[in-house]
């Protein structure tokens, strides 16, 4: 299992749920749940974001990313989708590599707001003269 999965657990079970409960919560299959607390299953923006914002967490702690390695790692990941989808023929692949670019681009969106706002906070700390 790995520290992704494993956390996704811990903090589906400290906090009481069970899979079915935590389906439930997130209008999903507890089939779903149960493949990707096991890694069958890549979780997408319908499970990660609600999760994240029930258990009060963030997506960095999810995935053990500081927000540059994140950031370079989810532009990688964007681009190598985008190559694939450009090079496939195969319908359920092509549904898979959209889900998956889905993901990236809100985790991307999310990002770029927090750089957003950490820029507006910068900008309040500058003098109008210097």
């Amino acid at each position: 299992m790995s520290n992704f999965q494993g956390k996704l657990k811990k903090i589906r079970k400290d906090n009481g749920y069970t899979q079915e409960q935590l389906a439930t919560l997130l209008n999903l299959k507890r089939s779903t749940v149960a493949n990707i607390e096991n890694g069958t299953q890549r979780p997408t923006t319908d499970f990660l974001i609600p999760f994240a914002k029930n258990f009060n967490i963030s997506l960095d702690y999810l995935f053990d990313l500081d927000k540059t390695i994140r950031s370079n790692r989810v532009d990688e990941s964007i681009n190598e989708i985008v190559i694939s989808i450009n090079k496939c023929n195969d319908v359920s692949e092509l549904k898979m590599l959209a889900a998956s670019l889905t993901t990236l681009v809100e985790v991307k969106l999310v990002e770029l707001e927090e750089i957003k706002e950490d820029m507006k906070r910068v900008l309040k700390r500058i003098p109008d003269k210097l």
